[in-house]
């Protein structure tokens, strides 16, 4: 009888190593972070972002001319781009749509698509995101963007 209990326990505590063992795999496979992170990042791009593209001041440091773009991202995932043109050469401020459209993000590449339905599309690599800055790459360079308040 000793012998036919330690036969019995030893099922027993194989069977209990290997629930433990399966466990412990389970939860470290998850990839629970990686989602967590997609929904920060497009958390964080909702919101208004701007650009000073280019200024330009006379010999008495008054702003001639400047050139500031908007990207505005919205949480239906349709964004838009305009340019606001301000300075004495533009007493009545011009504005130019230059892009509108949806955007989708993929967090294994950092790459963010922006369909556009007025010009070409893009697609950018998320550089940096926080709560005041949004960096990317594209092919026309590094473009860095503070949220506008």
């Amino acid at each position: 009888t000793v012998t036919g209990v330690q036969t019995c326990a030893l099922p027993i505590f194989g069977m209990t190593l290997l629930m433990v063992m399966l466990t412990v795999n389970f939860t470290a496979c998850s990839d629970d972070d990686e989602e967590q992170q997609d929904d920060k990042t497009l958390a964080l791009l909702v919101g208004s972002w701007e650009n000073e593209l280019d200024s330009f001041t006379d010999v008495n440091g008054n702003v001639v001319s400047s050139t500031t773009e908007v990207l505005t991202f919205k949480a239906d995932m349709t964004w838009t781009g305009i340019d606001y043109y301000t300075g004495t050469n533009y007493p009545n401020e011009k504005t130019e749509k230059w892009g509108e459209g949806t955007y989708s993000y993929d967090s294994s590449k950092k790459r963010l698509t922006l369909n556009n339905n007025i010009f070409e599309s893009d697609i950018v690599e998320i550089l940096e995101i926080t709560e005041s800055k949004l960096s990317y790459l594209s092919e026309d360079g590094i473009m860095n963007y503070t949220r506008k308040k």
